[in-house]
């Protein structure tokens, strides 16, 4: 329906709600008009009390099947209307209408309970973002034939849905489905926090497993390229130019180089307002190499010529995300109650002035993970807060993300199944938290004072000291409390991808930590009181003998420490914060020699750097590592 022609009831409710103006992505073969249909009504009949009128209902029901608007968006839009808000209605009303309309059910008892207990401190945007991102409302939107979308308070509403709308494009025209929540939660972060590009996303999706299980023939697969970077269906003669390219030697990949570089992917780009990218081939072969005779290629009219110059900013491994991988929000609940220990569960005020000190054991709650808190033990009350950041500083320091699972994609397992689950907790806390109901896309953080532990990581899971949750600037603890940094740095390399020998894992987690430190607010940690800790060492690194101190590897651990936070300082200066991501995504493209299922050998480790950045990638680190000491010389 035309927009001029409605009515002026229906004109003043758009105008009101939230309403994002920009042409949409929608294919006829996903739209499902009863689905749609229905869900408008909910909302009108939910948020509003009332029937919808004609023209305020056609309006509603196109931003939704044109793809201008999530199922999220719209009904943000109904909850904080000026007529739904005019009800004035209590906490108690407010999380009985975000059951009916989210889930479509009454509220169960127990996670009733627990948002009437908490909306005081999350607010009503903290508890909208709880049932916005639960799965239950993904599944009601899929059904429906709707884009449910990821949602945050934290994000521009407007950039949202744009950004939500364009994942949606590459779930679409690459597997031809809806994005699963974990999935669409991954890449719409990722790109809103410009860890990602559009060209990115598109190598991603074209070169996951789910797309490449496709099988596509070389016809099929231009045929998707034109739809992905063009969003038009191929004209003949272009065609037969890139299918010409493949038959007489092209790789998929330089093909899609030569798409990626398309002026009508920058378009589309620049429409729902992401950077293009560049990308630089890294030489993916191909799932299967035709056995024809080659024929001449035939020129474009207007059409592209593949590229090999364009350059990424691949910040992520090469796979797409399925279905139960991303980290939920704090808020998040399904049908169960996220905190059905209420007993142990320990209450923070978010103030860094105030400290709770555990009486027994307890835990407690954030975005990222369940920290486990053993008793006697201080804690800070902005701690949750804190953790939260550093999470976050590490994601967007490394270009990497903890959504990932790339362990259990690579062996099969599923995250619950995996070793790093209920490990730690139960050594040192015995059954304390076995009736807890856990999300297993959080990460476990251990925190005990017990048997003088070190601090130490597995796959999901990490343990550490009491002072390690302190953060403040004590000299007395300093530098032996700043473990946690470290620690999820660890935890991030896993997950996205394998892991490499010990000089080059330590290298990672000891040269990005201080980043992750420094940006964090009230993380109050000298700088000297950190560096000084790596910057003595005791041996030579020079042009002639780099390669072989990382072949041999070490007999005193510290001395990989040393060398590896030297090497990896050395990769990140060279060829920017995500230097260690492209090294992941090559050791994870190419089958190499393993120590264990999920780690390299030293060999292949030394391979992977080599076919990341070169085969002198060990002499130009000892030159320019003799060429800048004053990078490694004692702060004070």
């Amino acid at each position: 329906m035309n927009l001029k022609k409605k009515s002026i009831a229906s004109l003043i409710l758009a105008a009101s709600m939230v309403f994002l103006p920009f042409t949409g992505f929608v294919r006829a073969e996903d739209t499902n008009d009863d689905g749609a249909r229905n869900f408008v009504a909910r909302c009108y009949d939910i948020a509003l009390g009332r029937e919808a009128e004609e023209d305020g209902f056609d309006f509603w029901l196109d931003q939704l099947k044109e793809g201008k608007i999530t199922g999220t968006g719209a009904a943000l839009s109904f909850i904080t209307s000026p007529e739904y808000r005019s009800k004035n209605t209590s906490d108690e009303a407010y999380i009985n209408d975000l059951y009916t309309l989210f889930m479509g059910r009454e509220a169960d008892k127990e996670g009733y309970e627990f948002w009437k207990k908490n909306i005081s401190q999350l607010g009503r945007d903290g508890v909208f973002d709880g049932f916005a991102n639960s799965e239950e409302f993904y599944n009601l939107c899929n059904e429906n034939g709707i884009t449910a979308g990821f949602y945050s308070a934290a994000y521009d509403f407007d950039k949202l849905q744009k950004v939500n709308m364009f994942v949606d494009r590459f779930y679409a025209y690459c597997f031809n489905r809806k994005g699963d929540m974990g999935g669409q939660k991954h890449w719409v972060e990722n790109l809103l926090a410009g860890n990602l590009t559009g060209t990115d996303c598109a190598a991603f999706f074209i070169f996951s497993d789910e797309f490449l299980s496709l099988g596509l023939s070389d016809a099929d697969y231009v045929e998707s390229l034109y739809k992905l970077f063009m969003d038009r269906a191929s004209e003949a003669e272009g065609k037969a130019y890139w299918i010409g390219l493949l038959e007489n030697g092209s790789t998929r990949e330089e093909v899609f180089a030569g798409f990626a570089s398309a002026p009508e992917f920058q378009t589309i780009c620049d429409t729902y307002g992401i950077p293009k990218g560049t990308y630089t081939i890294i030489g993916i072969e191909d799932p299967k190499k035709p056995e024809v005779t080659p024929t001449a290629t035939p020129a474009p009219t207007a059409t592209l010529e593949p590229t090999a110059t364009v350059a990424p900013t691949a910040t992520a491994k090469p796979t797409v995300k399925p279905t139960a991988t991303a980290k939920p929000t704090a808020t998040t609940v399904p049908t169960a109650t996220p905190t059905p220990l209420p007993d142990k569960y320990l209450e923070l005020d978010g103030k860094k002035s105030t400290w709770v000190k555990t009486t027994e054991v307890s835990y407690f709650i954030t975005d990222y993970a369940y920290v486990f808190v053993d008793k006697d033990i201080d804690v800070r009350g902005d701690t949750a807060k804190v953790i939260d950041d550093i999470f976050r500083a590490n994601e967007k320091n490394t270009g990497l993300s903890y959504s990932n699972n790339f362990l259990s994609e690579a062996t099969g397992y599923e995250l619950r199944d995996l070793d790093g689950f209920d490990y730690y907790d139960q050594v040192y806390f015995g059954e304390a938290f076995k009736d807890l109901e856990r999300d297993y896309t959080k990460i476990s953080i251990i925190v005990t004072d017990q048997d003088n532990i070190e601090p130490h990581a597995a796959w999901r899971e990490v343990l550490v000291n009491a002072c390690d949750i302190d953060f403040s600037d004590d000299l007395d603890y300093l530098p032996d409390c700043i473990a946690l940094p470290h620690e999820l740095l660890h935890v991030l390399h896993s997950n996205n991808g394998y892991k490499f020998s010990t000089t080059l894992n330590e290298g990672f987690t000891t040269a990005f930590s201080y980043d992750c430190i420094s940006a964090v607010e009230n993380y109050d940690v000298p700088e000297s009181h950190y560096r000084n800790n790596y910057n003595y060492i005791n041996y030579e690194i020079n042009e002639d003998n780099a390669e072989t101190l990382f072949l041999n590897d070490f007999e005193d651990g510290w001395d990989a420490y040393l060398y590896g936070y030297r090497f990896v300082t050395y990769l990140k200066m060279t060829y920017g914060n995500d230097a260690f991501a492209k090294l992941l995504k090559v050791a994870n493209t190419y089958e190499y020699d393993r120590e264990y299922t999920d780690q390299l050998t030293n060999a292949s480790s030394a391979k992977a750097l080599k076919k990341a950045f070169g085969d002198n990638v060990f002499k130009e680190f000892g030159k320019w590592y003799t060429e800048n000491p004053e990078l490694f010389a004692e702060m004070s």
